[in-house]
């Protein structure tokens, strides 16, 4: 699974840096700039490095925090349900299918007598003076602008004794800065180095992991290097670890000051909420580079919409009366259907069925409903978070499941309407039918061109669709802003129709960046990442991502067929054979969507294929 490190005593790459004599350290000293000079290097080349501190804290503490932190994952797991934040990441994280021997507890305001009494008077009503005085003498500093988060995490050992496991998935961390202390005994933590390679961290008594945070490399115009780091669990013993998080304070704006920019750095990041920003990633961190697409001003990618060259997609045209399977046009369609899904992933399907007055109706629909206040639009949920409302920095989305079933259709507008919307209802409705039916006849084309049409029937009864319909904020500057991530779809089909501002952009196999311009009556249709493991990768899944620039929204509206809940993805046998070696295992849809949603790690060339590939 490519856990081990790529060297095991590179440890000692991470820079080492003597803390011990900092009350000696006077601010200006030859010491003081000296110390800051090894602080600034390494946060810029590494995004972390340790520190000698052991004179600060007493072995009698270290030591009782171990007992406190044993003691307190014993508790039952009702009274640890009780540590709970409005904020994400701020309470008690239970085990999860995607981490499952990783659970901790957040502690608010932990650096203040006040906080940790809360805390402890929660989790032990009988009081426990011990852990409420380590933690608050342990963690004794206040930094105007920011509060602290002090967070006790619990490790489980792998089952498989000779096994490895991850505990925690590689990420970033969000905040300012993470000062961490690891059990003195357990290994686990490896550092991702700018080379490529991980690193691992050992414990040492004494001796304290800094991070630098992304609100601290967004403050810093990129100049400052968050680190990504992992947690890798092997042998018999549990592993305990507590970290302070120091977190801007709910309503910060994270702002570049202006000494942090000129020609050799030129501005990276906008200007930013930082709690939004932190509901942001909680809520989409599918997201590749969660801080570059939230917050992030592109450059140099496309420095004009017209340097990027349009992509020459092959068009299929669906518009003859009498395209039935078997008929001379359906087998027409279906060899420019599987050719052009083969070679590109994506074409240009011309659908007459959709009318200019249905697509207008809907795109002026669509600027009513996206101007219902927020708390309106939050009204819709979903148990797959992708049908949620979600709003971004210059985009927002909501999905329908099923939308071409007209009690789907009017359950949607009756939540954002109340008293009723018929005309919205009826239109989103419409739309939805007439594409399902385009999804169909392409799904049933690439059954048919690969030979296995006789699992039409139960490839569709395990599938559903969701009609996502999204907003695109006009930026109102010509500078290309990334309002979507680079990215594959994790759909079977993804058919899309937009307005005529541009914006969409696809990747071609050779890794270059094409516009793609849709005229009105035409629909982008892509494989997605079940698709390509249901025909063992024969069809190729392309990223694609969208760039905003200029004093237009944009409006699309987005037909995803997926797997239902419990349906498993497996490849079919007839598409196995020497030549087609089998590529994917099996896999649960639901825990592909977990696996996305919890690696916030660097662009990942097929994910799929990380998550299940053979």
């Amino acid at each position: 699974m490519g856990l081990k490190c790529d060297d095991e005593t590179n440890h000692h790459k991470i820079p080492i840096l003597d803390f011990t004599s900092i009350e000696d350290l006077k601010e200006g000293s030859d010491g003081w700039n000296q110390l800051c000079d090894q602080v600034r290097e390494a946060s810029e080349k590494v995004g972390c490095f340790q520190v000698v501190y052991n004179d600060q804290v007493p072995d009698v503490l270290r030591q009782e925090m171990a007992i406190a932190i044993k003691e307190l994952f014993d508790l039952p797991e009702e009274t640890k349900q009780k540590n709970t934040s409005p904020k994400p990441y701020y309470g008690y994280l239970s085990k999860s299918e995607v981490v499952p021997l990783y659970e901790s507890f957040g502690i608010d305001d932990a650096p203040s007598l006040a906080g940790a009494q809360a805390f402890t008077d929660l989790m032990w009503p009988a009081g426990h003076p011990t852990f409420c005085y380590g933690a608050m003498k342990y963690y004794d500093e206040n930094v105007e602008g920011t509060e602290h988060i002090l967070r006790v995490m619990k490790y489980e050992a792998p089952s498989s004794n000779d096994g490895e496991a991850i505990g925690l998935t590689p990420h970033t961390d969000k905040g300012v800065l993470t000062i961490l202390y690891q059990d003195e005994v357990v290994q686990g933590l490896q550092v991702l180095s700018d080379e490529g390679h991980w690193i691992g961290v050992s414990p040492m008594k004494g001796i304290f992991t800094i991070f630098i945070g992304e609100a601290l490399k967004a403050w810093s115009n990129g100049r400052l290097v968050a680190a990504r780091h992992r947690v890798i669990m092997s042998g018999k013993k549990k592993r305990y670890s507590y970290a302070l998080f120091a977190t801007p304070k709910e309503g910060t704006i994270v702002e570049v000051p202006l000494e942090m920019v000129d020609k050799e750095h030129p501005l990276m990041f906008r200007p930013f909420n930082f709690m939004d920003f932190l509901y942001y990633f909680y809520a989409n961190h599918t997201s590749d580079n969660t801080l570059e697409t939230y917050a992030g001003v592109l450059k140099n990618v496309s420095a004009e919409m017209g340097s990027v060259p349009h992509l020459g997609l092959p068009v299929v045209a669906f518009c003859k009366e009498d395209l039935k399977p078997g008929t001379p046009e359906w087998n027409s369609v279906k060899n420019q259907v599987m050719q052009a899904l083969q070679e590109h992933g994506a074409f240009e399907a011309v659908y007459n069925k959709v009318s200019s007055e249905l697509s207008d109706d809907l795109y002026c629909g669509l600027k009513d409903l996206f101007d219902l206040p927020i708390e309106t639009k939050r009204r819709i949920t979903c148990k797959r978070i992708y049908n949620s409302y979600l709003k971004f920095p210059i985009c927002e989305s909501m999905g329908i499941e099923d939308a071409h079933l007209l009690e789907n259709a009017q359950s949607f507008t009756n939540t954002l309407w109340p008293e009723g919307n018929p005309n919205m209802c009826e239109t989103l409705n419409s739309f939805a039918k007439k594409i399902t039916e385009l999804d169909e006849m392409v799904r049933r084309m690439v059954l048919e061109g690969f030979g296995v049409e006789k699992y039409c029937d139960e490839h569709f009864e395990s599938t559903f669709t969701s009609l996502r319909i999204n907003k695109y904020e006009a930026p109102n500057t010509n500078e290309g802003i990334l309002a979507f991530n680079p990215h594959t779809d994790e759909s079977v089909v993804t058919i899309l129709h937009q307005t005529q501002v541009r914006g969409l952009q696809v990747q071609s196999k050779d890794g270059e960046w094409f516009n793609v311009k849709l005229s009105p009556n035409s629909f982008l249709v892509m494989a997605g990442d079940i698709f390509l493991a249901f025909v063992n990768g024969r069809l190729h899944s392309p990223y694609h991502r969208v760039i905003m620039r200029g004093t237009e929204d944009r409006y699309s509206a987005v037909l995803f067929s997926v797997p239902k809940v419990g349906c498993e993805v497996r490849t079919r046998e007839e598409l196995i054979d020497k030549e087609h070696p089998q590529q994917y295992k099996p896999f649960d849809y639901d825990k592909y969507l977990d696996f996305i949603c919890a690696n916030d790690a660097p662009v990942v060339k097929s994910p799929l294929r990380v998550f299940c590939g053979l």
